[in-house]
């Protein structure tokens, strides 16, 4: 089952009705860790990090898929081409949003990526052919608007004490927000396919073009070697594992309660990834990104309200 498409009557029988705020909850406590797990093996390329994420991915998936006997080539040629959009661009995600982590600070790449509800509408209207109103334009304003406090470009904040203007910076926050674009695209992408598709066939398209994409990408820069012997091997483990964690627990939430609150929930990603930073990195927030990191939340947090008031009107 696909991510958001659970249906009412498992919603109705679960005995402890907060239990998929709380799934979504733990999924993003796991996905957080994941993401500082990336930070923390500072030594190895961003893509080799991916390649290792995607391969502990695929262990995880293929032992349930082959025992559930699930397909994996659908039947018809429009999912099969959905499928495939879902694996090229989720995996083409996942590689810019491990640059952004290695490259600028947890918190600044983790609220960037967060923009991604602003272009699954904007693609939902595009593919999907949904409304796309006054509110979604507001809204979009509103998280550009924290990207740029968080970039702080140049050719706006000049050489303003405490602003960062590196080459470095600037890249590692466009590739977030790259990462939240293609996201946005491959979420878009299982939306489109709705409930033909096992989650689990999802994450075995990601993780097999997140392998064949990140291999030949490190091959042709030269960057592929083993991970060094010591912690790196364990961070790459454990990064692996948050993973699968994640998928699982944020599949369980949309299985349990409706999208909408999930979502709200998920903003919770931000505030772990700040305080990983300040804990782990020693890293202290500075004040535009803390600023900026309020107003993509405040985006997300409006995004997921408007869709649960829409939701009561048609009850």
């Amino acid at each position: 089952m696909v991510p958001g498409s659970g249906d009412t009557v498992k919603r109705n029988s679960c005995s402890f009705p907060g239990l998929g705020l709380v799934c979504a909850l733990v999924s993003t406590l796991f996905f957080s860790l994941s993401s500082l797990f990336v930070k923390l093996v500072w030594d190895l390329h961003p893509l080799e990090i991916t390649l290792f994420r995607c391969a502990a991915q695929l262990v995880c998936a293929l032992p349930p898929i082959i025992y559930k006997k699930l397909p994996l080539v659908p039947e018809d040629t429009s999912p099969r081409l959905y499928l495939l959009g879902r694996g090229v661009f989720g995996a083409v995600a996942l590689c810019m949003q491990f640059y952004a982590f290695h490259h600028i600070p947890l918190g600044d790449a983790t609220t960037v990526i967060f923009s991604s509800p602003i272009f699954i509408a904007l693609f939902a209207w595009l593919i999907l052919k949904e409304s796309y109103g006054w509110f979604n334009f507001v809204v979009t304003l509103t998280t550009l608007t924290g990207v740029v406090l968080i970039s702080k470009p140049s050719f706006i904040f000049g050489s303003v004490v405490g602003v960062p203007n590196t080459t470095e910076h600037l890249l590692g926050t466009l590739s977030a927000f790259g990462g939240a674009v293609f996201s946005a695209l491959a979420l878009v992408m299982i939306r489109k396919l709705g409930k033909t598709v096992h989650f689990l066939v999802h994450i075995t398209y990601l993780s097999v073009f997140g392998m064949i994409l990140t291999f030949v990408l490190l091959v042709a820069f030269g960057e592929f070697r083993m991970p060094p012997c010591g912690s790196d091997r364990y961070y790459l483990i454990a990064l692996g594992l948050c993973g699968v964690g994640g998928q699982t627990f944020l599949t369980k939430a949309f299985q349990l309660e409706k999208a909408a609150p999930v979502a709200i929930v998920r903003t919770m990603d931000i505030v772990f990834a700040f305080t990983w930073q300040f804990l782990f990195l020693g890293e202290i927030p500075a004040p535009l990104s803390v600023g900026g990191a309020g107003l993509v939340m405040s985006s997300a947090i409006a995004i997921a309200v408007k869709k649960c008031l829409a939701e009561r009107q048609k009850q």
